[in-house]
This record gives C-alpha cells, structure tokens and sequence, in this order.
C-alpha cells in the first residue's frame, strides 16, 4: 500500500499454553468434572478473571480454559446497542469513548450449562461466536482481539476493532478498542475552512488530447471525461418515464443487490446497456459486509460475474460504496478484506474493472485511509458527490429540526454556500497526492439538488451556478477526473431530490457542457481537446486564436463578471462559467503584454496579471 498511519501495536499476545497455565496458577481455577468433550458443552464451574477494557475493568470469566466476558456488560463500555428484530441481529456498535464508569456486573461463578449459541451476534457488524452462561451472553477475550491474517497484523486492528491480550507481569487481560473520532472540533473547522474559504483564480486553454493525464488503468479513456447517467434516469417506456437527453451516454450506472443476493440486472438497465455503446458501471450495494467474506456466498459472486459479463460491455464494479459513512464501515479490517476479495475475482474477466468508492465527505471521524483497499486492488477511485443546500437526516420531522443551516455545517459537510464539487473533490485528490496514488477518478454518482421537500425557496440561481461547477470546473481543475455520472433520480424516502425534470435549465447547462466540452457520450470516443493550464509556458502561434477560459471562485457569493484586459484595455466580458474568450494572437504586437483577468463578485473582487511574449512566429503566456 502506498499510504502510512500511526495505529496502537497489540500487547504482547501469549501462546495458548502458557496463557492458560498462568491463569490457572493465578486464580486457581476449579473445573466440574464433565470430560464429554472440549469447549463449552456442558456443566463447569466459573472464575472470575481480570480483564480491562480501555483500562477500565470489566468482570471476566475463565470458563473451560476460555477467559470470556458478558456482551451485556461490553455495551456499557463505549458501545451503541442494537437489535434487529426483523432480521434477528443483535449488535454492538463501537463509540467514540466510554462515556462514564460504567461498574461491573456479576453472574455468579457456580456451575452453568455453557452452550454456543446459534444467535446472529456480531460486534461493529463482524459475527463473532457467543456462548449463553446461564442465558447471559458471552464471547471469547481471545476472539476478540485475534489478529486473524496478515491485514489484521498490518493494521493492528482485529474484525471487531480491537486488540490486546494477556499481560503476565500485571496477570491480567488488555483490551483496546479502536474509537474513530474527532479530537479537536475547533482545529478541524479550521483545517476544512482553510481549503472552502479561499479565493482561487487561474486561467485554461485547450490542449491536444494526447496531452490528457493517463494512468493506463483497465477502462480509463486515453483522454476526456465520460458523460454517465443511471440507467432508468433518461426514460423508461415500461413506467412512462420520458426522456431527458435526446442522445446516449458513455456510461450508464445500473445497481445490485448484494444483501438480496441479486445476480443480473433489472429492468430498464437490462435492455438499455445492451443496445448502447456505452460502460456499464455496477454499483454492487452491500450493507452486511460478512455476506462477502463468507465463502459459502463464492457462488453467488460468480454466477453474478458471469450474468454481467453476458452482455459482453466493458464493465466497472463499484463494490461496496460509501462504506465510510454508515455500517458499512463500522470495521475497516474487515471491509478491506472483502474489498480484496471480491476484487481478486472481477479483475479474472478481462474488460472488468474495479472502482472503490466512497463518500466525497460524509463521516468526519472516518478518513479515506481507514479503508483504501491498496493499489493492486483499485482501478478506479469515484466518489459519490452532491452538491446540497443543508445538513439535515434522511426524514425530516415535522418542525423542520433536523435541517441544519449554520455556517459550520456547510463547511464541515462542504454545502450551501460552499457546496460545489470543486470544493468536495479537493478531499479525495488531496488523499490520492498524499499518498501517491495514480488512478482515474470518477463521480460515480452526484448531483445537484434540484428540489427541496421542506421549503419553497427559489434555489434556481444557486443550482444553475452549481451544474456549471459540475460540468465546466470540476473536468477543469481536476485532469484525473474521468467520469461523471448523474444520479437523476428523486429518492421516496429522501426530502430532497435530484431528478433533472423539475430543473430543464440545468439541462441546457449540462448539454452546453457535453456538446462544447470534453465529454465522451459513446465508449471509446475522442475529445475534441482537453483542459490544460494557460500559463505553463506553453507555445502558440503567433497568428493563431487563443482560447482562455477562467476558473474563479469567490468565497460565500457569486461571481458576477470576468472581465479581459490587454495592457489595461478591456476586450471581453462574461457572466457565466466557463467564462471563455478568445485572445487574438495576431492582433498583439511584438513584444511583452499584460493579461490581466479580473473578476467582480457580489461583495469582493480579485484579479490575476499574466505576462504574453510575442517574439518570432510564437506566443508564450505565463
């Protein structure tokens, strides 16, 4: 892997024997006399053994040569309880700190009928065997802290977040449980201000397509940016969906199931990828990462490989995105391995690729890093990326509480004022540069908010200049930026949507954008050019016609004009992104010029000189 982070190291963990002879010499510990089998099964006396939890005790159990401890006791420890009764799941999420002491509780230590239970349990989302002492639940110190395979190693971490074991010199058990969470919350709006709050202004022309930046990743195009849609978001005969666009796409997104064991794809995705040339991007959803890792489940993985690749398109699979901003990722060991494998299998079909994707900014105590799959593993990085207006919760109460206006939030969550994928992205590219990571980037899905269920403000100005954002400035500022597929849909359970009929001008907008662009609407296809700074020196003809396009960002409102001057002369003035203009190289006179950009916001202004030699038959501009 190509990133570093610090992590606690696991204490010293002891062979089996010499653990459970330690003990025994601590304790004195008094077996019942059932020699029926090994493991709990049947009758035993109970001891109680020392064990801490982040240094705080907690009573254990040494029960059959197993030390365990009671689930109900761990969810007083730092731990959110939950109980699935549709499913039957009990679960133990972890949380960011032990609140208060919590005590200890006591099962009595005389003899009990100590059973493995066949209940779904399962810590931060990873099953993990449970024994009933007398109907308490109980699991195994050593499961939880068992640095399983190498990942597990190298992460410091085991499945269910935490590490440790015995300690001989203090003859007791350690367990350290791994807290995501933010330690400064003053120092973090700071940081994530710093990158929203600052005004930018640089200038583009177009250069040749071959001048695009390439990694040579399976599917990635040798030059522009592929222009996606989910597949049911441009009509659908069957339902009277009308169309949207009037054309095709070069990528159409079409989502499985994993957790319903969906294996090809519905309807209208299976008729639409098919008839179009396109590639057909598979966000594969799961929500119960063990589905994946459980080798019973390799069938499932195949035969759905097998159905995909039928349709003979070249293929991306999305597997498990967003994972860093629900269960998902409540284990990040555990996630990665799935990840692993399941990429292991795609890359066997030879026009598949592997996208791994998360949320542009969703959890703040959950870094990309927590979960990076590594290089041999990933194709594609996408993000899921949404322009929104507020904060706020999947449903929104009655008094309208859970939206969630304030400055903070918006900078925190990159919305509202600062909500623009140009700002969004900035966190996923800035990982990728940190950590030298050299693949495509995709949207893999986003939008911009096109209704509001909870108010009826006019959010058109705001919108209109966010799709610009979208579809000019981020291809723009972004070179590694390969795709972008809109999710055009509106969610039922959602109180905000982003279905594109309730705004046809962001159509026009985006058709603006594909038609002048360097947007791909068919596999396979060549851009006309491809955005490339200004004033790297590059060389133009002294004769030619210069094309110039400004990026500019003003801070909390909206860019009004940019203006052009030569040597203070104004020569051309816009009101809308991309800004382009045309310099006229033949016009300039030999010698040295001032290009200078100006741009007038709501309440600030900024300007930007640039130098233009003309000499010989060339121009450089810098």
């Amino acid at each position: 892997m190509n990133y570093r982070h610090g992590r606690f190291m696991p204490i010293v963990l002891v062979c089996a024997a010499v653990l459970i002879v330690s003990i025994l010499m601590v304790v004195g510990i008094c077996r019942g006399n059932d020699d029926t089998g090994s493991g709990f099964a049947g009758s035993y006396s109970v001891s109680y053994m020392p064990v801490y939890v982040d240094g705080i005790p907690i009573r254990g159990y040494f029960c059959d040569d197993t030390v365990v401890i009671s689930l109900e006791d761990l969810s007083r420890y730092g731990f959110e309880k939950n109980y699935d009764s549709e499913k039957n799941i009990y679960n133990l999420r972890t949380m960011s700190d032990i609140t208060e002491y919590p005590g200890m509780q006591l099962i009595p230590a005389s003899g009990y009928s100590a059973v493995l239970s066949d209940g779904d349990y399962r810590i931060n989302g990873i099953k993990i065997d449970v024994y009933m002492l007398d109907n308490n639940a109980c699991v195994s110190v050593d499961d939880l802290v068992a640095l399983t395979d190498e990942y597990n190693v190298w992460w410091g971490w085991s499945d269910y977040n935490m590490n440790g074991g015995y300690d001989p010199g203090t003859q007791a058990f350690y367990i350290n449980c791994f807290r995501p969470r933010v330690d400064d919350w003053t120092a973090l709006l700071h940081e994530m201000e710093s990158k929203v709050n600052v005004t930018e202004l640089d200038i583009y022309t177009e250069g040749a397509p071959e001048e695009a930046v390439y990694y040579g990743a399976r599917l990635e195009p040798r030059s522009g940016v592929y222009a996606g849609i989910v597949s049911d978001g441009n009509g659908d005969p069957e339902t009277g969906r009308e169309e949207v666009f009037h054309h095709d796409f070069g990528v159409y997104s079409s989502y499985i199931e994993f957790d319903d064991f969906q294996t090809q794809l519905f309807k209208p995705s299976s008729y639409i990828v098919p008839e179009k040339n396109c590639i057909s991007q598979v966000p594969w959803n799961i929500s119960d990462i063990n589905l994946a890792l459980d080798s019973d489940n390799d069938g499932y993985i195949r035969e759905t490989l097998d159905n995909l690749a039928e349709y003979n398109k070249p293929t991306i699979i999305r597997f498990g995105g967003e994972m860093n901003i629900g269960y998902l990722g409540d284990s990040p060991s555990a996630y990665v391995k799935a990840f692993r494998k399941i990429a292991d299998i795609v890359h066997e079909y030879p026009n598949f690729a592997v996208m791994w994707s998360p949320n542009d900014n969703g959890s703040l105590d959950r870094p990309f890093w927590f979960y990076y799959p590594g290089d041999e593993y990933v194709d594609w990085i996408g993000v899921s990326s949404f322009s929104k207006k507020d904060f706020h919760d999947s449903l929104l109460l009655e008094d309208g509480s859970e939206v969630n206006t304030s400055r903070e939030a918006q900078i925190y969550f990159t919305l509202g004022e600062f909500g623009y994928t140009t700002n969004s992205l900035k966190y996923i590219t800035e990982f990728m540069a940190e950590n030298n990571i050299n693949k495509p980037l995709a949207i893999s899905e986003g939008g911009v908010v096109s209704n509001l269920a909870y108010t009826d403000e006019n959010i058109d100005r705001w919108g209109e200049v966010r799709i610009r954002n979208m579809y000019w400035y981020a291809a723009m500022r972004y070179p590694q930026l390969k795709s972008i597929v809109y999710f055009n849909r509106d969610m039922e359970t959602e109180i905000i949507g982003f279905d594109l009929k309730h705004k046809p001008q962001y159509c026009a907008i985006m058709e603006e954008a594909f038609n002048s662009g360097q947007y791909l609407l068919s596999y396979g296809s060549t851009p006309e050019f491809v955005f490339v700074k200004a004033d790297e020196g590059r060389v133009y003809g002294a004769d030619s016609m210069i094309p110039i396009y400004t990026y500019a960002y003003l801070p909390e409102q909206y860019t009004q004009t940019v203006e052009y001057y030569i040597d203070g002369s104004l020569f051309a003035a816009f009101t809308d992104i991309p800004y382009r203009t045309e310099l006229d190289a033949s016009a300039l006179p030999h010698g040295t010029h001032t290009l200078t950009v100006s741009v007038l916001g709501e309440e600030s202004n900024a300007s930007r000189d640039y130098t233009i030699t003309k000499s010989g038959g060339s121009v450089t501009i810098r």
